[in-house]
């Protein structure tokens, strides 16, 4: 398998869900204390020292916007956790908004399904033959990852032998409605057990959920260990997907512990890393897909990050507050999308100034065709003039060039009167080449705008 057709995927774990359930509020106060507030995610709010607001809630921008910036970086899918039915159904809100989103053919998605969705399945009964036609149907749309044979992909959290039955049925339903077959990704913590349980499930590849470390490990050393990690399956003789930890810091849950983790919170002040350096990261995750090439098979090969937003666990690549504060280049998310472009076109990695491809721009891929650039780039112009009540600049200046359109701007951002928004915009600007294409200017401007969350 070559390097640049190895899929990245990125774990979602949707608790930043506020008073909808208890676990919004829970997570919330464990980010609550100020020494922690450099991980709340980008769409958080920081009330006081001591108290913090991070929901998703209906706020459908947010997974557009989730969506736009892992579309940006390079990251091909989101894996998310699965809840549903009596298995805390308000943590299945960002997957539903996901699914209702325009933006969702940027980046495909699949399950990680768990005990509770075993255990609900093995019950039997009307609510285990919805959940299977619900399962099967999300896995059957074209925006669910795939092999390139056509096998949906699921991985299997914890997975264990008494998710046999439920397994089991899952193939058998997929067939009938699909006539596809199944390609499973076992998650576990203990690979002792991969031989034997991979022959009584059919198995096709065995990964891991996370890594975590103790006694603040430099993060070399817990790159280190995951890298050894994903060498304790070779022996099963099955494909591996290796998982690329961004992070392990539990003490958040430590100091205020979470309902489901109250019995081990005294333990959890050991279990930390230091925090990974956004190269640290990039460079782990290229050692990922050299690995994959590897250990996977021509029709699938991955690299499972954790996670997108396990921000207490310490995990995450989603942008922070601190990154929007910072200039708004999201650290990790550019990082990766260097890293990824490296491997799959260096030639537009060089050719392309990081300023011009912040991760923050959120939708268009390099290599744009240059009229729907241009069509972008009109739209950019119609959301600026409602924004600030300004006239559409006549003319055709966009169409003629890439600088054309960025002087239209620039005397629109003097004419609006919001002097930060004014400085990122020449900022921004400043820093693009002579002669940039119109994909440059359309990622530039997008991202002055989501920055300042004009819509």
């Amino acid at each position: 398998m070559r390097a640049d057709k190895v899929k990245v995927g990125a774990i979602r774990w949707d608790a930043w869900i506020g008073d909808r359930g208890y676990q919004g509020l829970e997570v919330e106060r464990s980010l609550s204390p100020k020494h922690y507030h450099y991980r709340v995610p980008y769409f958080g709010k920081i009330l006081s020292d001591n108290e913090v607001i991070i929901r998703y809630g209906d706020d459908q921008k947010i997974i557009d916007n989730d969506i736009r910036f892992l579309k940006a970086s390079g990251v091909d899918y989101f894996a998310f956790l699965w809840y549903g039915g009596k298995f805390d159904p308000e943590m299945e809100g960002c997957r539903k908004a996901y699914l209702a989103s325009m933006e969702k053919s940027a980046i495909k998605w699949c399950h990680i399904l768990g005990g509770g969705w075993c255990s609900t399945v093995e019950e039997g009964g009307d609510e285990a033959e919805k959940l299977l036609e619900e399962t099967v149907f999300d896995m059957d749309q074209d925006i669910y990852q795939k092999t390139d044979d056509g096998k949906p992909i699921v991985y299997f959290f914890d997975i264990r032998p008494e998710c046999s039955i439920a397994l089991t049925l899952l193939r058998k339903k997929l067939f009938e409605k699909c006539g596809r077959k199944l390609y499973v990704i076992g998650m576990t913590f203990f690979p002792e057990h991969a031989g034997e349980w991979g022959i009584q499930l059919g198995i096709d590849a065995w990964s891991r959920y996370s890594t975590g470390d103790k006694f603040g490990a430099p993060y070399a050393q817990l790159r280190a260990l995951e890298q050894d990690k994903w060498k304790e399956f070779e022996y099963t003789g099955k494909d591996i997907v290796p998982s690329v930890s961004a992070g392990w810091d539990k003490r958040p849950r430590a100091e205020n512990p979470v309902l489901w983790e109250k019995d081990v919170a005294p333990e959890l002040w050991d279990w930390h890393v230091q925090t990974a350096k956004p190269e640290e990261l990039a460079a782990h995750l290229k050692d990922g897909i050299s690995y994959a090439c590897k250990h996977g098979n021509e029709s699938f090969s991955s690299v499972i990050i954790y996670a997108w937003n396990e921000h207490d666990e310490g995990g995450y690549i989603c942008p922070t507050v601190v990154d929007k504060q910072n200039g708004g280049e999201p650290a990790y998310l550019s990082a990766i999308s260097r890293s990824l472009a490296d491997i799959r076109a260096p030639e537009l990695a060089e050719r392309a100034p990081n300023s011009a491809r912040l991760v923050s721009c959120g939708v268009y891929e390099r290599g744009t065709d240059p009229g729907k650039a241009v069509e972008s780039a009109e739209k950019m112009k119609k959301i600026l003039s409602r924004a600030f009540g300004l006239p559409v600049p006549k003319g055709n200046g966009i169409a003629v060039s890439g600088e054309g359109a960025a002087v239209c701007f620039a005397r629109m951002f003097a004419k609006a009167g919001n002097s930060a928004f004014c400085r990122k915009a020449e900022q921004i600007f400043s820093a693009l080449p002579q002669g940039m294409s119109y994909e440059q200017f359309a990622e530039a401007i997008l991202s002055v705008l989501f920055l300042y969350d004009v819509e």
